[in-house]
């Protein structure tokens, strides 16, 4: 519950409205697992707190109440794991290593099918396999095995879907957000299979609304709903947020924005 803001009656006009609208977008805020916020209608309040603000970053933090154990949704998640010595989209251990060593809890990591159906943090097999594994590499749908043994030209050390839950096993109080962009469910379901101890730390992306009882039902608790690959209206986001537990809403700038 937002405090309250004692306003003297010359300000009043001002300030009744602005106090209003702030006791309205906290009552919207339910805590969730004591570390977690859902915001009802996360995104029509986000975009308006955004908005007006030169800073997104700490408006985002004033936007959400502390957890009782302290902890607030983050303000960034390194991408890919994080960029380290120039290479990003790396997806490596050494990066992982790296960003949590200077304080960063929470990553994001590309999955993709290997050729024996298991999963490797990689792009695509396309121009990113060019990037770690040179020129001859894009196109080549590699094995599990064969994509774990290949040495990279950046020298760091490729993950399969075993070794991000030795890594998350290690690092109890990291977080990682899958991003499978191919058969996303199917993935999920291997990782619950395949690394099941790992399943509260780790983040589901769906990509669709029908994505998310599949997900839920595999033992994720925590989803991300991505609409970059969705055709929906601004309202039925916010009908679908509003009935279901998610973690939050990714969407381009542009479209929290309104332009």
């Amino acid at each position: 519950m937002v405090s309250r803001i004692r306003c003297n009656v010359s300000f009043g006009f001002f300030f009744v409205p602005f106090c209003a609208f702030l006791w309205l977008f906290f009552e919207c805020a339910k805590p969730c697992k004591g570390r977690w916020f859902r915001l009802n209608l996360m995104a029509p309040f986000l975009t308006l707190v955004l908005a007006g603000c030169g800073d997104p970053s700490a408006c985002m933090e004033a936007a959400f109440e502390r957890a009782p154990s302290g902890d607030m949704l983050p303000l960034q998640i390194a991408h890919a794991g994080g960029a380290i010595e120039g290479h990003d989209y790396n997806n490596s251990v050494e990066a992982l290593d790296f960003w949590y060593g200077r304080g960063c809890r929470w990553f994001e990591i590309d999955l993709d099918w290997t050729s024996d159906g298991r999963l490797a943090a990689i792009h695509d097999w396309n121009a990113a396999s060019e990037q770690l594994f040179g020129p001859e590499f894009n196109g080549c749908w590699m094995s599990r095995q064969a994509y774990m043994e290949q040495p990279r030209l950046d020298g760091l050390t490729s993950m399969d879907d075993e070794a991000l839950g030795r890594w998350l096993n290690a690092h109890p109080d990291a977080v990682v957000v899958t991003d499978c962009k191919w058969a996303n469910v199917d993935a999920l379901a291997l990782l619950s299979v395949v690394i099941p101890e790992s399943l509260p730390q780790l983040v589901a992306q769906v990509y669709h609304f029908e994505e998310y009882d599949a997900v839920r039902a595999l033992g994720f608790e925590y989803v991300i709903l991505t609409l970059y690959r969705m055709d929906a209206t601004d309202e039925a986001v916010f009908r679908f947020a509003a009935d279901h537990e998610l973690a939050a809403v990714t969407l381009p700038l542009d479209r929290a924005s309104g332009s």
